[in-house]
């Protein structure tokens, strides 16, 4: 048994992986599909829940007024799973093509580290299901409720390790 504890980004894929078999099995056969495998995951499950963002002047957007000053709440997951952006935006798929997610934010919030974590995700994930020929969940995690990103208290998964 392993126990992923904070690595947000990096827990999150591996819960959907661990949910979803035949995309881990895609991702084995095929590590070149780890760019995509990476922003699904993003995409499925962002780091943060949203951000904040002041109305710089007044305008019209979503049917909404806005006024200058007024503060809003972008909802990632929201974002990420519009049906009008995503076909099927509730299946975790790695092979969806590539949309834009804001899972990194946007504009000059966007995040600086996206490169890093990325990357990390990508190499990351090529090693573990490399090594794991299976996962399964011991149990359905618990995530931290009330924070800004998406915090798993445990993640409790099963492994058989590739010969």
């Amino acid at each position: 048994m392993w126990y992923v504890n904070r690595i947000v980004p990096f827990a999150n894929a591996i819960y959907e992986f661990a949910k979803h078999p035949e995309q881990a099995e895609l991702l084995r056969d095929d590590e070149t599909l780890a760019p995509q495998a990476v922003e699904e995951a993003l995409r499925y499950h962002p780091p943060f829940r949203f951000g904040r963002r002041l109305v710089a002047q007044a305008t019209a957007m979503f049917g909404q007024d806005l006024e200058a000053g007024q503060s809003i709440l972008v909802l990632h997951s929201a974002y990420n799973r519009d049906p009008q952006r995503f076909e099927n935006p509730h299946r975790f798929d790695i092979l969806r093509p590539e949309r834009r997610h804001l899972s990194f934010g946007f504009g000059t919030h966007f995040c600086l580290g996206r490169a890093v974590a990325r990357t990390n995700l990508q190499e990351g994930l090529k090693v573990f299901l490399g090594r794991c020929r299976t996962i399964e969940l011991v149990e359905e995690p618990k995530r931290i409720p009330f924070t800004v990103d998406e915090q798993l208290e445990s993640l409790h998964i099963r492994f058989e390790p590739a010969s």
